[in-house]
Protein backbone atom coordinates (compact mmCIF):
# COMPACT_ATOMS: atom_id res chain seq x y z
CA UNK A 1 0.00 0.00 0.00
CA UNK A 2 1.02 3.39 -1.07
CA UNK A 3 1.04 6.63 1.17
CA UNK A 4 0.94 9.40 -1.15
CA UNK A 5 0.27 11.73 1.50
CA UNK A 6 3.48 10.86 2.81
CA UNK A 7 5.64 12.87 0.53
CA UNK A 8 6.35 14.94 3.35
CA UNK A 9 9.72 16.59 4.10
CA UNK A 10 10.25 17.75 7.77
CA UNK A 11 13.06 20.52 7.88
CA UNK A 12 15.31 20.46 10.80
CA UNK A 13 14.17 23.45 12.40
CA UNK A 14 10.51 21.05 12.33
CA UNK A 15 12.33 18.35 13.69
CA UNK A 16 14.42 20.47 16.59
CA UNK A 17 11.34 22.37 17.18
CA UNK A 18 9.14 18.91 17.69
CA UNK A 19 12.24 17.79 19.96
CA UNK A 20 12.45 20.98 21.70
CA UNK A 21 8.86 20.98 23.25
CA UNK A 22 9.35 16.74 24.03
CA UNK A 23 11.90 17.86 26.25
CA UNK A 24 9.96 20.44 27.61
CA UNK A 25 7.24 18.17 28.26
CA UNK A 26 9.46 16.11 29.98
CA UNK A 27 10.79 18.73 31.97
CA UNK A 28 7.10 19.74 33.41
CA UNK A 29 6.86 15.68 34.50
CA UNK A 30 9.69 15.35 36.92
CA UNK A 31 7.91 12.72 38.42
CA UNK A 32 7.54 10.15 35.64
CA UNK A 33 8.75 6.53 36.46
CA UNK A 34 10.47 3.83 34.65
CA UNK A 35 9.24 0.55 35.38
CA UNK A 36 11.15 -2.81 34.92
CA UNK A 37 9.29 -5.32 32.81
CA UNK A 38 9.21 -7.44 35.58
CA UNK A 39 7.22 -4.25 37.76
CA UNK A 40 5.14 -3.74 34.76
CA UNK A 41 3.72 -7.74 35.17
CA UNK A 42 2.99 -7.58 38.79
CA UNK A 43 2.06 -4.03 39.94
CA UNK A 44 -2.31 -3.72 40.17
CA UNK A 45 -3.89 -2.30 36.95
CA UNK A 46 -6.20 0.62 37.33
CA UNK A 47 -8.10 0.46 34.28
CA UNK A 48 -11.79 2.18 33.73
CA UNK A 49 -13.55 -0.08 35.98
CA UNK A 50 -10.80 -0.26 38.80
CA UNK A 51 -10.95 3.43 38.58
CA UNK A 52 -14.63 4.13 39.38
CA UNK A 53 -13.55 2.22 42.56
CA UNK A 54 -11.21 4.29 43.11
CA UNK A 55 -12.49 6.70 43.14
CA UNK A 56 -15.75 5.22 45.05
CA UNK A 57 -13.76 4.23 47.76
CA UNK A 58 -12.02 7.60 47.96
CA UNK A 59 -15.17 9.39 47.96
CA UNK A 60 -16.69 7.49 50.67
CA UNK A 61 -13.41 7.30 52.73
CA UNK A 62 -13.67 11.40 52.57
CA UNK A 63 -17.08 11.22 53.76
CA UNK A 64 -16.44 8.39 56.72
CA UNK A 65 -12.50 9.69 57.76
CA UNK A 66 -13.63 8.74 61.48
CA UNK A 67 -13.57 5.35 60.22
CA UNK A 68 -10.10 5.04 58.71
CA UNK A 69 -7.47 4.28 60.97
CA UNK A 70 -4.62 7.23 61.02
CA UNK A 71 -2.26 4.49 59.50
CA UNK A 72 -3.69 5.27 56.02
CA UNK A 73 -2.44 8.66 54.50
CA UNK A 74 -5.65 10.07 53.08
CA UNK A 75 -4.25 13.21 52.12
CA UNK A 76 -1.55 10.71 49.89
CA UNK A 77 -4.14 8.85 48.69
CA UNK A 78 -5.99 12.04 47.28
CA UNK A 79 -3.19 12.97 45.80
CA UNK A 80 -2.47 9.52 43.86
CA UNK A 81 -6.03 9.20 42.92
CA UNK A 82 -6.04 12.74 41.81
CA UNK A 83 -2.59 12.69 39.99
CA UNK A 84 -3.86 8.76 38.37
CA UNK A 85 -6.92 10.71 37.07
CA UNK A 86 -4.76 13.95 35.73
CA UNK A 87 -2.56 11.72 34.12
CA UNK A 88 -4.96 9.35 32.49
CA UNK A 89 -6.39 12.61 30.91
CA UNK A 90 -3.03 13.09 29.12
CA UNK A 91 -2.71 9.90 27.96
CA UNK A 92 -6.01 9.89 26.44
CA UNK A 93 -4.55 12.52 24.62
CA UNK A 94 -0.67 11.36 23.80
CA UNK A 95 -1.49 8.20 22.73
CA UNK A 96 -3.30 9.26 19.60
CA UNK A 97 0.10 11.32 18.91
CA UNK A 98 1.98 8.54 19.84
CA UNK A 99 0.23 5.70 17.50
CA UNK A 100 0.38 7.95 14.06
CA UNK A 101 3.99 8.34 15.24
CA UNK A 102 4.85 5.38 14.89
CA UNK A 103 2.41 3.68 12.16
CA UNK A 104 3.74 7.08 10.10
CA UNK A 105 7.13 5.99 10.70
CA UNK A 106 6.08 2.36 10.09
CA UNK A 107 4.52 3.35 6.77
CA UNK A 108 6.94 5.63 5.87
CA UNK A 109 9.92 2.84 6.62
CA UNK A 110 8.31 0.50 5.15
CA UNK A 111 7.96 2.75 1.74
CA UNK A 112 11.35 3.57 2.06
CA UNK A 113 12.94 0.27 2.21
CA UNK A 114 10.96 -0.89 -0.68
CA UNK A 115 12.67 1.58 -3.12
CA UNK A 116 16.07 0.73 -1.51
CA UNK A 117 15.68 -3.11 -2.73
CA UNK A 118 14.74 -1.96 -5.97
CA UNK A 119 17.13 0.89 -6.53
CA UNK A 120 19.56 -1.94 -4.88
CA UNK A 121 18.35 -4.56 -7.63
CA UNK A 122 19.11 -2.17 -10.21
CA UNK A 123 22.33 -0.99 -9.38
CA UNK A 124 23.54 -4.92 -8.93
CA UNK A 125 21.82 -5.37 -12.72
CA UNK A 126 23.74 -2.48 -13.84
CA UNK A 127 26.87 -3.10 -12.70
CA UNK A 128 28.72 -4.38 -15.67
CA UNK A 129 32.09 -4.55 -13.91
CA UNK A 130 33.05 -1.21 -15.50
CA UNK A 131 32.97 0.88 -12.51
CA UNK A 132 34.76 -0.16 -9.73
CA UNK A 133 33.22 2.30 -7.36
CA UNK A 134 29.75 1.16 -8.10
CA UNK A 135 31.27 -2.71 -7.44
CA UNK A 136 32.95 -1.90 -4.39
CA UNK A 137 29.67 0.10 -2.87
CA UNK A 138 27.46 -2.72 -3.60
CA UNK A 139 29.79 -5.32 -1.91
CA UNK A 140 29.71 -2.84 0.85
CA UNK A 141 25.93 -2.92 0.83
CA UNK A 142 26.25 -6.31 0.67
CA UNK A 143 28.94 -7.17 3.49
CA UNK A 144 27.09 -4.69 5.71
CA UNK A 145 23.07 -5.73 5.22
CA UNK A 146 22.77 -9.25 4.03
CA UNK A 147 23.80 -12.15 5.70
CA UNK A 148 24.50 -15.60 3.95
CA UNK A 149 21.86 -18.14 4.61
CA UNK A 150 21.45 -20.18 7.59
CA UNK A 151 21.31 -24.07 7.25
CA UNK A 152 17.79 -25.34 7.43
CA UNK A 153 16.85 -21.38 6.37
CA UNK A 154 14.46 -21.52 3.37
CA UNK A 155 14.36 -18.03 3.03
CA UNK A 156 17.53 -17.15 0.91
CA UNK A 157 19.41 -14.07 2.35
CA UNK A 158 18.51 -12.81 5.63
CA UNK A 159 18.02 -8.86 5.40
CA UNK A 160 19.14 -7.14 8.39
Amino acid sequence: MSYNNLSVVLTAEQKADIIQKLIELKILLPFLVSLSSRERQTLRKTGGKRQGYVIDVRNVAKANLSSIPEVIDMAEFEKDASLYADMSEILEHLLPLYEGILDTTIAVGSEAIKTADQCYGILKVSDKGNNTQLRNSLSEIKRKHFFRKKKGDDTGANKA
